[in-house]
């Protein structure tokens, strides 16, 4: 069983990184900084406590965090004779947390009931959100980032209990009437599409939705070889779409991505660490953000696009890892025959999707602790061979708060 103390500090993160605009200060970053490190460091503890069974059952994944581990530790070792220039020692602290806390994968392999745990607990404490938090000290724009625990659970939609599809529908409403970011939209848009696939007769089969899912998957790779064959920028909406349409505050037809790919791209081969990377210790040097705090030399940073971030701290071999070990999940998912982890693994694949645009990994995210929860689902399932009817009823029981 997940500690009471940890799914508090998980709900009270969601709270506090929230932007609020109707209180004279902000969350202090002491609170934040000890949320981060219960987030961060109980499955890590959980993970050493659990090697040798982790070990003899999820030896790839094993192996891989634990080259993450090691890799802290160099940049560590690295931080104290080298300084990272922009980058404050908080920053650097949110992202090992951020990485420690990828050991969420194996909590659900140890606990079979620890998704059911995590996903109770934060719906029967939603209405604590919205009375601390939305109607005092509402911020229209940020609606997504409020209620993104909610957002893969609408793909569940019509296997949940009454009282779950009315927190649902009206964390529909509330994304729809106040709209924000424009990735958020991305994000809402795309688990709508997957919604009407399970309802549309001729869609909502298992093949469609598999499809789908690589679909998602293999959309990153598909533009990065318009790119290089026909010079072709996805994010350059300019030009393909002609508009000034507003979302919240943001246009949609900015281009706001392809800066952060030339400038990391272009730091990592002048340092000379295409290859392996920098460890998660540095950044990427930013003209951009050097101009923007008037600062003649360049500075690193790191940004809000997760393969970015992954490339500058690993390399090439990290990145080529990363979308490996999604490929084995995602294909892990769709070999299932059980409507309910198919879905699982067409929402990991839409996150994969995301990771090249938005879902920032440098500090402890609850769009990310959930995703590790439902990969490690996807893995228990076939440690203990749980049966097609007995996940369903599993999902039921987990979606139905009166139990």
């Amino acid at each position: 069983m997940i500690p009471k103390y940890v799914l508090y500090s998980f709900l009270l993160l969601q709270i506090l990184t929230i932007p609020l605009t109707k209180i004279p200060f902000h969350p202090m970053v002491e609170i934040q900084a000890v949320l981060y490190t219960i987030l961060g460091v109980y499955p890590l503890c959980v993970f050493l406590k659990n090697y040798k069974y982790l070990k003899d059952n999820c030896k790839f994944l094993t192996y891989v965090y634990v080259l993450v581990l090691i890799s802290c530790l160099i940049g560590l070792i690295k931080l104290y004779y080298v300084q990272s220039e922009g980058l404050l020692l908080f920053d650097i602290y949110k992202t090992y947390m951020a990485l420690f806390s990828i050991a969420w994968i194996f909590i659900p392999i140890i606990d079979n009931l620890a998704l059911h745990q995590v996903v109770q607990f934060c719906f029967k404490k939603v209405f604590i959100i919205w009375i601390l938090v939305l109607l005092p000290f509402y911020r229209i724009g940020f609606t997504a980032s409020y209620l993104e625990i909610f957002l893969p659970f609408l793909l569940f939609f019509n296997i949940a209990s009454t009282r779950v599809k009315v927190i649902l529908v009206l964390y529909a409403l509330f994304f729809i009437l106040f709209p924000g970011q424009r990735s958020n939209l991305l994000l809402f848009i795309s688990v709508f599409i997957i919604l009407l696939f399970k309802y549309i007769p001729l869609l909502k089969t298992k093949n469609a939705m598999r499809l789908m899912g690589w679909i998602f998957y293999f959309i990153p790779i598909i533009c990065i070889l318009l790119f290089i064959v026909k010079g072709f920028n996805v994010f350059d909406f300019s030009s393909y779409l002609n508009g000034e349409e507003q979302y919240g505050q943001e246009n949609l037809f900015d281009d706001t991505r392809t800066g952060l790919y030339l400038e990391s791209y272009n730091s990592i081969i002048n340092h000379g660490t295409w290859m392996f990377g920098e460890s998660p210790s540095f950044g990427y040097d930013s003209i951009w953000r050097s101009q923007y705090y008037s600062i003649t030399s360049s500075i690193q940073r790191y940004c809000e696009v997760c393969v970015i971030n992954i490339y500058v701290w690993y390399g090439l071999v990290g990145l080529l890892l990363f979308c490996y070990l999604f490929f084995l999940i995602i294909k892990k998912a769709f070999n299932s025959q059980s409507p309910i982890i198919i879905t699982l693994g067409l929402y990991i694949s839409l996150f994969y999707m995301m990771c090249w645009v938005e879902n920032c990994n440098c500090w402890v995210s609850v769009r990310f602790i959930f995703v590790y929860l439902f990969i490690g689902f996807i893995l228990q399932i076939k440690k203990t061979n749980m049966s097609n009817k007995g996940t369903e009823h599993y999902f039921k029981k987990m979606l139905n708060l009166n139990v």
